[in-house]
């Protein structure tokens, strides 16, 4: 067959070169076809590695990509300035009261836990995504990965689960496509390891990278399990994945698979969820911090942040210095570590300030909000006029209609 192609491609027409592309189609993507066989070699064509890894890596797995690829991710709030650098100090509290583990050391856990996974978890609206996206952004990740990884190549991968996004944004079939796609683009010479029917149609053709069937369930589980069964010398993989209860499968589900991906030595997996009781019974003895019990401080300075900026409050405060630290200092409190809860209730506090409101209005204002997050967005709406409530209606329409 070597012979057969050398001569189509090299004297061969089109249409011959086409059939020999649906030849080669039907027997790599069979799955019955071994990777083994990607080792044909066909004489006179130059190796697949001469040509630029970069490009065939982007161009192979161009089809792992999805419309609301980085969507999620893109919409999560930045940390105030000053606020979760914490997650990489000495913890300050490692337990509460009556004994619960709270906060294990993350660079510990980053330098040479022995541990696969890290939890990170909280009440909803606590601030575990946007501590996700801090510690992904933060320079200092790198460095304290580099004492586990050594000189072995370290690959960090992300992935943002939303269960109120597109279906492949809470699948498990769009959570493989995120993770192949960015550890494939990071590290290309991975790529007949991972993607070997693709590499074995690339290499014999070195054309044609266009004509490759669409990726299946099938294929990219089969990609996946070979990621899983590298070994740890030549690479040092990270994971980050957010919104474990974000899924749209049972979480009994969702902890076998990430299980499963921790269970090699060459991978870490840091992953944020919920205190839902399924994800505490299997990570209860793993690594974890709780956000919605150790953000007082943040919240306080995000507080202190966003009255700071507006200048009828702190004419209140210059005049009623005690009220106005009262007032600050139940919202935190109020708050029971919600970072969204307190968002919204700032946000509705300096709009009713800098609108004329007293302190004795504001507190009055703060009295009535109630902490279910719920309940507070329904507080906040019957307040709103009805000309404005039917304008915000059809503004919540477009905005649901473009999603």
């Amino acid at each position: 067959m070597a012979e057969e192609m050398q001569r189509i491609l090299s004297t061969g027409q089109g249409q011959e070169i086409v059939e020999l592309r649906d030849e080669l189609r039907c027997i790599i993507w069979d799955p019955e076809w071994q990777p083994e066989e990607s080792r044909l070699h066909v004489p006179g064509v130059r190796d697949p590695s001469e040509i630029g890894l970069k490009y065939v890596a982007l161009q192979l797995t161009r089809g792992l990509k999805f419309e609301e690829f980085q969507s999620r991710e893109a919409a999560i709030a930045d940390c105030i300035l000053q606020t979760y650098s914490w997650i990489f100090d000495p913890p300050f509290q490692v337990t509460t009261p009556d004994g619960e583990n709270t906060w294990s050391s993350f660079p510990d856990w980053l330098e040479r836990s022995s541990d696969p996974i890290y939890w990170i978890t909280g009440k909803p609206g606590s601030g575990k995504s946007t501590m996700m996206k801090y510690i992904l952004e933060n320079p200092a990740l790198k460095t304290h990965l580099r004492h586990w990884a050594g000189d072995t190549p370290l690959l960090i991968a992300r992935s943002y689960a939303w269960n109120a996004g597109a279906t492949l944004q809470k699948s498990f079939g769009g959570l493989k496509r995120t993770l192949l796609y960015q550890i494939l683009n990071q590290q290309p010479d991975l790529l007949p390891e991972l993607m070997p029917r693709r590499w074995a149609y690339y290499s014999l053709l070195l054309q044609g990278i266009s004509q490759t069937p669409p990726w299946l369930d099938w294929e990219i589980d089969e990609s996946f399990k070979f990621l899983l069964s590298m070994g740890g010398d030549k690479v040092r993989l990270v994971l980050f994945v957010d919104g474990l209860d974000e899924f749209d499968v049972p979480p009994k589900e969702v902890v076998d698979l990430h299980e499963s991906t921790a269970a090699s030595k060459c991978i870490k997996a840091c992953v944020a969820s919920r205190p839902w009781v399924e994800f505490d019974d299997a990570y209860r003895d793993m690594p974890q911090c709780h956000m919605h019990l150790l953000t007082a401080r943040d919240m306080r300075t995000f507080v202190a942040e966003r009255f700071r900026g507006c200048r009828a409050f702190t004419t209140l405060r210059n005049i009623y210095p005690h009220e106005a630290t009262r007032l600050l200092e139940e919202l935190t409190g109020k708050s029971n570590g919600v970072f969204v809860w307190l968002r919204v209730v700032v946000d509705s506090l300096v709009e009713s300030a800098t609108e004329g409101c007293g302190i004795v209005e504001l507190q009055a204002v703060l009295d009535s909000l109630l902490t279910d997050l719920t309940l507070l967005y329904d507080a906040i709406w019957s307040r709103i006029p009805s000309d404005s409530q039917r304008r915000g209606v059809i503004l919540l329409q477009l905005v649901e209609a473009a999603f």
